[in-house]
């Protein structure tokens, strides 16, 4: 019984590393990334989303979606249809509007939604969500960069 405690208790703390590494990569790539569970509520955010949405991580979790994006809002409402429907969403161009705020210079993010068939850890049945923010102006930027063509490579010093 002890060696089963003993490995389990090292199944936890590999499951946790991982999740901590898996935050950090995510947290590189500067996109806020979301996990609903079956019911919709939320079970992993990244650390971008304080960025985007202004809320600690530890204030929403375990929300639902209504209370992370509402409904209200043109964010919230894609996000809830998506659900719905099982339909996904690719970089679509949105207003990050709170509700109620107005005037000019309202932020735009790229939104994507995927549903995930099988989340490991999850019991029983039914997908999980994805939802993924991406900074607009950053990513129109990026691309917009032109790629400078590389000189090849002559020597086998430069391969090096």
């Amino acid at each position: 019984m002890s060696i089963l405690g003993q490995r389990l208790r090292g199944a936890q703390f590999e499951v946790s590393d991982l999740r901590g590494n898996i935050d950090r990569l995510l947290q590189d790539l500067e996109d806020a990334v979301f996990i609903f569970n079956r019911e919709r509520h939320l079970v992993f955010a990244s650390g971008s989303v304080e960025k985007f949405l202004g809320r600690e991580r530890v204030d929403l979790a375990g929300q639902p979606i209504a209370g992370v994006f509402p409904p209200s809002t043109t964010l919230g409402l894609l996000i809830a249809q998506a659900s719905a429907t099982g339909r996904s969403v690719r970089n679509r161009r949105v207003p990050l509007r709170a509700p109620g705020e107005t005037g000019p210079g309202v932020p735009i993010v790229l939104l994507s939604v995927d549903l995930l068939e099988s989340l490991p850890g999850a019991v029983g049945s039914g997908a999980a969500l994805l939802v993924r923010l991406r900074d607009f102006k950053q990513h129109a930027f990026i691309f917009s960069q032109p790629f400078q063509k590389l000189a090849p490579c002559t020597s086998q010093a430069q391969l090096v």
